[in-house]
């Protein structure tokens, strides 16, 4: 699995609707700290607005930030992919021991 699918199997655990309002399209991939492979979403439509993608192969969970640059404001979706989602994405190199 290469950078973009991760990104498209990431994107796709966001519900379609939430996802066009807050404009979760794409992202790129960061990289790898401990268990956490980060990607960095940036340019989200909504004003001063920044987002960041964690999936944490240790506690399973993908969690979906939005920063309000302006105010200590932001937004969090925290996702629990099953078991199947996490060995399609586990060939990817970050996330290979999964």
């Amino acid at each position: 699995m290469n950078d973009s699918e991760l990104v498209s199997a990431v994107m796709a655990l966001m519900p379609s609707g939430t996802r066009e309002r807050w404009g979760w399209h794409d992202a790129t991939v960061v990289g790898r700290a401990g268990s956490v492979v980060a990607l960095d979403a940036g340019g989200l439509p909504e004003p001063m607005y920044c987002g960041h993608i964690s999936l944490d192969v240790d506690t399973r969970t993908v969690e979906f930030l939005a920063i309000d640059a302006r105010a200590p404001h932001e937004q969090r979706w925290l996702f629990e992919p099953d078991a199947g989602w996490w060995s399609e994405v586990g060939s990817h190199p970050l996330l290979a021991v999964v």
